[in-house]
C-alpha cells in the first residue's frame, strides 16, 4: 500500500478516491430508491413487501456498497495484486452481509405473518396462539440455521481457517467426537424446537404447571422457555424439558378454565335463594366468561350439606379472581340474609325425672 501511494501520481490517487466515493454515494442512492419504491402503496398494495423492506434496509445498504466496490475496483488505478488482496478481505464480509440480509428478511416475514394471522381477532383464540407459536419457534430455528451457515461460510472464506478446518476433518474420528460432543446440546434444543412447533405441546400464552410451579408461557426461544408465575417471577426451563418430562397444560385445546367454590351449610338453608345469589354475583363479575355458573348439592351428612359452585373464566388469573370474589360476597350474603346458614351443633340436656 505504501508503494502504491508513493509510486502513483496524485491525479490517479484522486481519481481512485473519487471513484470509490462515487460508488458509495451511488449505493446509498440506490438503497434509498429501492426502499422508497417498495414502500410505495401505489405500486405495491401488499403490506408484506413494505414490512420486509423495512427490516432489510440496513443490510441491503451494505450489500449495495459491496456490489459498488466490486464494480469500481477495475476502474481505479489500484494494482491488480492489491485488488486481489482486497477481494480476499471482502469475501468474509460479503458472506456476513448476506447472512444479515437473510436473517432480517426472516424477521420481517415472521412479524408480518404474526400481525396478519387470520385467527388473531379473538382475545384468547387457541388458533391464534398456535399460529404465533409456530411462527416464533420456526423463525428462531431458521435464524439459528442461517447464523450457523454464515459463520461456516465466513470461515471458509478465510484461507488460514479453511486450511485448519480441512486438517481437522482429515482426522475424521477425533473431529467427529469433538464436534459431536460440542454440538449435542445445541442440536438437541434445535430438534426440540422443531418438535414443539409441529406437535404444539405448548403455545405462547398457555397455562402450564411445571415441577409444581404454575404460570403462563411468556416466551419460547431456541434453547429455553420463559414461564411467568402469578407473582411475576420468571421460570426459565430448558426447551428439551417439555419433550422429556411430563407437565400439565391447562389450556391445551381451549383457553377457558373451570374452578369450584365449596360451602358447607346447614341442611335447612334456602338453596334456591343461595343459587339465585350466586348467579347474580357471577353475572355481575367482569372476569366471568359467561359460560358456566352452576350450583349443586354434592353431599349430604347428618349435620351439613355440601354445595359446589362451578365457575368458568378465560384464564387462570381471571378464574382465581372470580372464585375469591364469589366466596367473599357469598360470605357477606350469609352474614346479612341467612345468618343461620352454617351448620350448628344441637345439644339436648335431659332434665332430672322425679322418682
Amino acid at each position: 500500500m505504501e508503494q502504491f501511494l508513493e509510486n502513483t501520481p496524485l491525479i490517479h490517487l484522486l481519481q481512485t478516491a473519487g471513484i470509490l466515493i462515487l460508488a458509495l454515494v451511488l449505493a446509498k442512492v440506490a438503497q434509498a430508491l429501492i426502499v422508497r419504491l417498495f414502500r410505495s402503496q401505489r405500486l405495491f398494495h401488499s403490506s408484506l413487501i413494505t414490512d420486509v423492506i423495512v427490516h432489510i434496509r440496513r443490510p441491503l445498504l451494505w450489500l449495495l456498497i459491496l456490489i459498488a466496490l466490486y464494480a469500481a475496483f477495475p476502474l481505479t488505478h489500484i494494482p491488480a495484486k492489491a485488488t486481489a488482496h482486497l477481494h480476499v478481505a471482502l469475501k468474509p464480509f460479503s458472506v456476513l452481509v448476506l447472512g444479515w440480509l437473510f436473517i432480517s428478511f426472516t424477521k420481517g416475514l415472521g412479524k408480518w405473518l404474526a400481525l396478519n394471522s387470520p385467527a388473531k381477532q379473538a382475545r384468547d383464540s387457541v388458533d391464534a396462539r398456535r399460529f404465533n407459536t409456530q411462527i416464533v419457534v420456526l423463525m428462531r430455528v431458521a435464524i439459528f440455521v442461517i447464523s450457523a451457515l454464515t459463520l461456516i461460510g465466513m470461515a471458509l472464506m478465510i484461507p488460514s481457517l479453511r486450511e485448519f478446518g480441512m486438517s481437522l476433518f482429515a482426522s475424521a474420528g477425533v473431529a467427529g467426537i469433538i464436534i459431536g460432543v460440542a454440538a449435542k446440546e445445541t442440536l438437541s434444543n434445535l430438534i426440540s424446537g422443531v418438535q414443539l412447533a409441529l406437535s404444539q405441546q405448548i403455545l405462547l400464552g398457555d397455562e402450564v404447571v411445571v415441577s409444581g410451579q404454575s404460570g403462563v408461557i411468556e416466551e419460547i426461544t431456541s434453547s429455553y422457555v420463559v414461564i411467568r408465575a402469578w407473582d411475576m417471577r420468571r421460570l426459565i426451563v430448558p426447551l428439551q424439558y417439555f419433550s422429556q418430562n411430563h407437565f400439565e397444560n391447562w389450556t391445551y385445546h381451549e383457553a377457558d378454565l373451570m374452578g369450584t367454590v365449596f360451602f358447607y351449610l346447614d341442611p335447612m338453608v334456602d338453596i334456591d335463594a343461595v343459587r339465585a345469589e350466586v348467579t347474580k354475583i357471577t353475572k355481575a363479575s367482569p372476569v366471568w366468561d359467561g359460560k358456566r355458573c352452576d350450583l349443586l348439592v354434592t353431599d349430604c351428612k347428618e349435620n351439613s350439606i355440601e354445595l359446589r359452585i362451578a365457575l368458568s373464566a378465560r384464564n387462570s388469573s381471571d378464574l382465581f379472581t372470580l372464585r375469591c370474589e364469589v366466596r367473599e360476597k357469598m360470605l357477606r350474603y350469609f352474614q346479612k340474609e341467612q345468618t343461620d346458614a352454617f351448620p350448628k351443633s344441637h345439644v339436648v340436656l335431659a332434665g332430672n325425672t322425679a322418682a
